[in-house]
């Protein structure tokens, strides 16, 4: 069992690497206006590729932050953790720290394997975060395989209309509905 300090340094160090992800994530918008002049900057800024840098920073924001958030809604009243927990936790950290480099396969629009391999990051983290609240809470709920499913409905859309690109991520807002749904049931 983690427990005391020791679960308290765990967990710091988790928002840490959270907090490194996301900045991570936004490099890339860096490196794009390091290169902007005063001459080109409006086209710059209308350009293809910065819609596409844009839009994949910004859906991979929104999922790290989605996901520090359950996870620090499933460890708030958390007092120990189990070996299984803090084995879900470092699995739930590789998904996190693999985030920023999977979003350049959408960013650059890499086809149907990049946006394959960026859902399956997701789905990983996903899966990894109902295991660490099945190890804190000891039960899982059907609410807590929406993200999982509507990734999975986004993989076989991934495959099968791969032009649809970053455009497929918006299935996710479905999520907050479904899990109020579901949770009323």
């Amino acid at each position: 069992m983690i427990q005391g300090k020791t679960l308290e340094r765990l967990i710091a160090f988790t928002d840490a690497i959270v907090a490194v992800a996301i900045t991570l994530l936004v490099l890339p918008l860096t490196d794009f206006f390091a290169t902007l002049t005063a001459g080109n900057l409006a086209t710059r800024l209308q350009s293809v590729t910065f819609a596409h840098l844009l839009l994949g920073v910004l859906i991979s924001f929104f999922t790290v932050f989605s996901f520090w958030n359950g996870h620090r809604r499933t460890l708030a009243p958390v007092t120990a953790l189990s070996k299984s927990g803090y084995w879900a936790n470092v699995l739930w950290l590789l998904a996190i720290v693999l985030i920023p480099a999977s979003t350049r396969l959408i960013v650059d629009n890499t086809g149907r394997l990049g946006l394959m391999l960026y859902t399956a990051v997701l789905l990983f983290g996903s899966a990894v975060s109902v295991w660490l609240r099945h190890a804190v809470n000891h039960r899982v709920q059907a609410a807590d395989f929406i993200t999982s499913a509507l990734l999975v409905v986004i993989l076989g859309l991934a495959w099968a209309l791969p032009g649809l690109g970053s455009n497929l991520f918006f299935v996710l807002f479905a999520a907050l509905p479904l899990h109020r749904l579901v949770k009323r049931k």
